[in-house]
């Protein structure tokens, strides 16, 4: 029956992620690596904002659904990537949040020293290309890019952020967001 309070947690989170506008309905993903190497994760095309713990998805690190009704997100492979690229994160949190799309989409750099608090959590964030939704493309790309950041910007797509609890991810998610409209904002002042 897996782990019932990550399963919670799971649909806790991305109700947090829908609340505040940081995804859509159908979109955006997160993962828990479990002490055991599972991996919880969003079912694919489920609303978001309405998940019980009994819609999550459980795989092991190759990919193999053990729970689950419904498919996991399209995105598995890239969760899976990144896990098995960085042994210090045991959360990732994908979403589609509108000033990182802005960016992501551009050539424009985030800067990470107009507030305190950005400057204090965003070291760096890296950028991959555009790859089509749940390719092995993407999921190399992203695995590659996470490296050695924390943050990272899906050309055309969305913004991925990493931590070693799902509170840290989220956490890191709203920082990104707030982060982008800041800079999308003083550059507008600035014209």
């Amino acid at each position: 029956m897996g782990n019932i309070e990550i399963k919670k947690d799971i649909a806790k989170f991305m109700k947090r992620l829908c609340d505040k506008n940081l995804t859509t309905t159908f979109g955006g993903n997160i993962s828990i690596r479990s002490e055991d190497g599972t991996v919880y994760m969003t079912p694919s095309v489920v609303d978001k904002s309405e998940l019980s713990p009994e819609d999550i998805c459980v795989l092991d690190m190759e990919g193999n659904r053990l729970e689950g009704t419904y498919k996991p997100t399209m995105e598995y492979m890239m969760h899976l990537s990144i896990y098995k690229a960085r042994n210090d994160v045991n959360a990732i949190c994908h979403s589609h949040p509108f000033y990182c799309v802005l960016y992501a989409s551009t050539d424009e750099e985030i800067r990470n020293d107009l507030t305190l608090e950005s400057e204090m959590h965003i070291k760096k964030i890296n950028r991959v290309g555009y790859f089509p939704p749940g390719t092995q493309e993407l999921a190399e790309s992203a695995a590659k890019a996470a490296a050695d950041a924390d943050f990272l910007l899906l050309n055309r797509h969305g913004a991925i952020t990493m931590a070693d609890s799902m509170l840290n991810a989220f956490y890191r998610m709203e920082v990104l967001e707030m982060t982008a409209r800041l800079n999308y904002c003083r550059l507008n002042l600035l014209r």
